[in-house]
């Protein structure tokens, strides 16, 4: 048997033997919780560190935003007026949605890439 299986509890594990631990029923559940949910957890940790990267990014301050493909009028507006230097704020700017940020951050890659395409051909 084993624990990160959702069916499978510490108490099933150790019916059998005597643990060599007496553990509360507090200890246990917090066990078993962080057993079964670890890999969650770690998914979490990676997407948490993956946002924080893109709250980094740099916006060069030429953004066209109407060249950038699937952006509102009204989100359109709201960049243009604030003009933020990097992804993290134009999060914080209201009525900005996680879809926009993601069409932005692609955008300002292409761009970077075809620049330094640009570039390596002169």
């Amino acid at each position: 048997m084993h624990l990160k299986k959702p069916h499978v509890s510490y108490r099933d594990i150790t019916q059998d033997k005597k643990p060599e631990v007496d553990l509360s029923e507090e200890e246990i559940r917090h066990i078993e919780s962080e057993i079964k949910y670890e890999g969650y957890l770690k998914k979490q940790a990676k997407e948490i560190a993956r946002i924080a990267k893109l709250d980094k990014v740099k916006i060069p301050e030429d953004m066209d935003y109407k060249k950038v493909s699937g952006l509102t009028a009204e989100v359109i507006e709201r960049l243009e007026n604030q003009r933020p230097s990097t992804l993290g704020e134009a999060k914080k700017i209201s009525g900005i949605t996680p879809a926009a940020l993601i069409n932005l951050n692609i955008y300002i890659k292409i761009r970077q890439k075809n620049r330094k395409q640009t570039k390596g051909t002169s």
